[in-house]
């Protein structure tokens, strides 16, 4: 599969932008809707760019898609909510609280990977894509999907080990 270097270089560097909302201390609401906006459409122009939908097919599934990110939205929002306030200062967290991230991230991952489920099993069962072009459009997603991941690790630290009593 060859993707667009430009337009991937592209997608990582506004994948960056996550840390607006973590490193100023603007309307946090606004700088996750400008950013999440921008990496959206990004990730659109990658995706056009490498499914190569008839336009039957993108009759079928842009609206299918668009329903299925906004939905995204929501928990990727929740996702940050729950990392900011330990982006300002990681070394603050106590084990208790580690704890209830771990957990809470780790329900975050199902619900994902739930929601990611109910997606492409309804592209299938709705006929909008081939196999092929299914299979197609989720190893790219898988794509975008890692190039997020590593974008928000990078703007999060990893937590500082105290000596505790266990």
């Amino acid at each position: 599969m060859h993707f667009n270097i430009q337009l991937i270089i592209t997608v990582i560097l506004l994948n960056l932008l996550i840390a607006v909302p973590f490193s100023h201390a603007q309307d946090r609401h606004t700088g996750f809707e400008v950013s999440y906006e921008m990496r959206e459409a990004k990730r659109k122009a990658i995706i056009a760019e490498n499914l190569v939908l008839t336009e039957a097919e993108a009759q079928k599934f842009w609206p299918t898609y668009d329903t299925y990110r906004a939905k995204i939205k929501d928990k990727a929002k929740a996702l940050i909510e729950l990392l900011r306030p330990f982006a300002k200062d990681i070394s603050a967290i106590s084990s208790v609280k580690a704890e209830s991230i771990v957990k809470r991230a780790l329900d975050m991952e199902i619900e994902h990977q739930k929601l990611n489920n109910e997606y492409i099993l309804d592209l299938k069962s709705k006929s909008i894509l081939s196999g092929t072009k299914l299979l197609r459009y989720y190893q790219i997603e898988l794509r975008l999907v890692a190039i997020f991941k590593n974008g928000l690790t990078e703007t999060v630290p990893l937590v500082p080990v105290k000596e505790e009593n266990t």
